[in-house]
């Protein structure tokens, strides 16, 4: 509709142009348009990607209860966007680590009564960023000492 607007705006200050050369107001309306359609355009484009397209990518998917990490391999819950992990799992600290790049990006296993799962691969993770030491394994991301933390949401795209 802004566009369209514009246009007619456009060729009025074109036709008006026609009869009288100097500047005017259809000319200064014509251009202040098109800058606002396209700020317009590329604030709602960044607004969307922002904030509504990463809430619509995890509503999508599916909320998954009672995630058992020892015996549910992470293909079984490739749909998942919102995971509550059942009784005994909690993140294994001892086993995080980190990667620096401007930032430091924490990650965690998340493990069911401190033993290694029994499909033998590690595909439930925590994750933060500036949360644990550079130096040592320390995972302090969210509230990760928490009794009462026990879900997740999935992670989409970068």
């Amino acid at each position: 509709v802004v566009y369209v607007l514009w246009g007619v705006a456009f060729f009025a200050a074109l036709g008006a142009r026609k009869f009288d050369p100097d500047p005017t107001w259809f000319t200064y309306a014509s251009l202040i348009m098109l800058i606002m359609a396209i700020a317009g355009t590329v604030v709602g484009k960044n607004n969307f990607n922002n904030f509504a397209k990463p809430y619509f990518e995890i509503h999508d998917l599916k909320t998954i209860i009672g995630v058992d990490t020892s015996f549910t391999p992470g293909k079984n819950v490739m749909d998942g966007g919102i995971f509550q992990f059942g009784p005994g799992n909690q993140i294994d600290d001892n086993r995080s680590w980190h990667f620096h790049y401007h930032s430091t990006y924490c990650v965690a296993p998340i493990i069911t009564n401190n033993t290694a799962p029994l499909t033998q691969t590690y595909d439930f993770w925590a994750v933060g960023k500036d949360c644990c030491s550079v130096s040592a394994s320390d995972f302090r991301c969210g509230s990760w000492g928490s009794a009462r933390s026990s879900g997740g949401i999935r992670v989409m795209g970068g």
